[in-house]
């Protein structure tokens, strides 16, 4: 590609043009001419040769220098367009200029020319550079409206999703009806989440998860609702009701579903699980867990019953890889599941965890309090903590108040309401 600049002389006195030549070379002005003097030419030259600069006569056998800075114009408009002449008027040298011709040199001052045509390459080159940025410009606001739609569209069908998943997850007024003075503390890292909790009522005994599924977001909601129906089937249609079967089952379930033998890939999600079961009558508490400590006050002291060391969908599990624990239910005032995103959250003078020692902290000092009160402290000491910081994950923290329990003979979850009966004949 030539670097030299390419002038187009329409001139129609060859002497005249190649004085201009030899001036613009000895005022080393690196170019590539081409030297034309009728209209038809004129307009050839401007198609093929595309010009740099325009340096014309006005006096030309067919046409004057007016009529060609009009067809430069209308082909060329960017290309500076200078007229050099033996003598015209300072009237017609102002129209010329009006009309758009970039300056004019008399062929008796030649000294101005290579002046000119500098001059002239200076601002076309800044008009580029301004033709290219308001282009830039333009293609950016169009891509930003592009994005802002499919943007729109996305979080339009994000908020969408968040209904039905809080459609989907259980009703509190069941917690609240079963054990007043009891919260949950629910924050998802986005507008959805894949922290999830489910709760249900089977033979007197009732059975609340806490659920952290791999990722937040969008894979995280769809994980957490397929464990929230893998757990409705095991619990409400297959009747498992031991915590430790119950997980030992979600897992088997859970590969089955992620992994099937159609999949091309095979899935590593899965989820950390607390399963915690309250049977008042037989003054009992169990609870299973992958990975998900449980946190129960005794006395005025935490005890923190650990689940076992393993994620559900990480591996096919051999059948009692899961412990149920079983506690006395008389001697706990409260517990606490929650997943790991509280403890995680950055933030605080030196922008590190809060940290599950001092989680612990807080159930063990907040433990007298009423459930809302529990709730909003959690909530405000967590925002303090985070600042400016963005949330690390979701975030989801259930308290359970054992001081004031209450019986309820309904079997329901989420917003669905088993008929038992009719439960029986289907699966029979």
């Amino acid at each position: 590609m030539s670097s030299k600049l390419k002038i187009l002389f329409l001139e129609d006195n060859v002497f005249d043009y190649e004085l201009i030549c030899r001036h613009l070379k000895r005022s080393d002005v690196d170019f590539e001419p081409l030297h034309v003097h009728t209209r038809e030419d004129y307009i050839e030259a401007l198609e093929m040769f595309k010009p740099d600069i325009i340096l014309s006569d006005h006096r030309l056998p067919q046409f004057d220098s007016i009529a060609a800075l009009e067809i430069a114009q209308e082909k060329r408009p960017l290309t500076p367009f200078v007229l050099v002449t033996g003598s015209v008027s300072e009237e017609f040298a102002a129209t010329c200029i009006k009309k758009g011709a970039f300056d004019y040199v008399l062929k008796d001052n030649m000294i101005r020319l290579s002046n000119a045509v500098s001059t002239a390459m200076d601002r076309k080159l800044l008009v580029d550079e301004n033709t290219s940025i308001k282009s830039l410009v333009h293609d950016l606001e169009t891509s930003h409206k592009v994005i802002a739609s499919k943007n729109k569209d996305i979080v339009d069908s994000i908020n969408y999703a968040s209904k039905i998943q809080s459609a989907i997850l259980p009703e509190l007024s069941l917690l609240d009806c079963r054990f007043p003075g009891s919260f949950v503390l629910y924050r998802p890292k986005d507008i959805i989440g894949g922290d999830f909790y489910w709760m249900a009522e089977k033979n007197d005994r009732f059975y609340l998860v806490v659920g952290d599924c791999t990722g937040h977001g969008v894979p995280g909601c769809m994980l957490s609702m397929i464990g929230h129906n893998l757990l409705n089937s095991i619990v409400h249609i297959k009747e498992t009701f031991d915590p430790a079967d119950i997980l030992y089952k979600l897992n088997n379930e859970l590969m089955r579903v992620l992994n099937n033998k159609n999949n091309l890939y095979k899935l590593r999600d899965g989820m950390d699980i607390g399963l915690l079961v309250v049977d008042v009558k037989a003054d009992k508490l169990e609870y299973a867990a992958a990975r998900r400590p449980l946190y129960a006050i005794k006395n005025g002291n935490l005890e923190a019953i650990p689940g076992n060391p393993i994620s559900i969908g990480e591996t096919k599990l051999k059948q009692n890889v899961f412990t149920t624990n079983k506690l006395k239910l008389s001697n706990y005032s409260r517990t606490y599941m929650s997943s790991d995103g509280y403890a995680d959250q950055f933030g605080g003078e030196r922008n590190k965890k809060i940290t599950t020692k001092k989680f612990k902290e807080m159930l063990v000092d907040m433990a007298h309090l009423d459930g809302s009160a529990q709730k909003e402290k959690l909530d405000e000491y967590m925002r303090q903590w985070q600042n400016e910081n963005e949330q690390t994950d979701d975030v989801l923290v259930i308290g359970i108040n054992l001081m004031k329990l209450t019986t309820t003979t309904s079997v329901r979850y989420g917003m669905v309401v088993f008929d038992e009966q009719k439960l029986a004949q289907k699966t029979s």
